[in-house]
């Protein structure tokens, strides 16, 4: 037992605070990556916290994201950022349209029928969550660990 190597792993930097960052991640999905400069992440972020959220909003209707009867899900939505409140405020505002024009006192409407509703406000909701860990990982960052160039050459054949 004496002679049985010891792996020890390669010393890491502490965790860092970076709000700046923490908050361009709350704004859009994938901002903070890009002010740390891990632009490859920055896109994987974005493209599927994004995806989902859109595919939520395509397979549901825009009645998804509604502030007023679906509470819950609203709250797991606003994880997205400002996009969830545009597209509530959209929700709202055909909430109230007729075909003669706007009216106000039109409060009931039909959304999704069947569970196609409850899929694209599940989708919807795990994308905001999706985005919250991502500005948790913004907020207190560890920086990669940096990678080594092989010293020697790899021998040819």
């Amino acid at each position: 037992m004496a002679n049985t190597p010891v792996f020890n792993p390669p010393p890491t930097e502490p965790a860092r605070l970076e709000p700046v960052a923490g908050l361009l991640a709350c704004l859009f999905p994938g901002l903070g990556y890009i002010y740390l400069s891990q632009f490859r992440r920055a896109f994987w972020v974005a493209g599927g916290v994004l995806g989902l959220y859109m595919g939520g909003l395509l397979v549901g209707g825009i009645s998804v994201v509604d502030r007023l009867n679906d509470r819950w899900w609203f709250y797991l939505q606003c994880g997205v950022g400002p996009t969830t409140f545009v597209v509530n405020h959209l929700n709202a505002g055909y909430q109230r349209l007729t075909p003669s024009g706007p009216n106000p006192t039109v409060t009931a409407y039909r959304r999704s029928l069947g569970r196609v509703y409850e899929v694209g406000a599940l989708s919807a909701g795990v994308a905001g969550m999706m985005n919250l860990i991502a500005i948790v990982d913004c907020f207190v960052h560890t920086p990669p660990p940096r990678r080594s160039r092989r010293k020697d050459p790899v021998p040819t054949l």
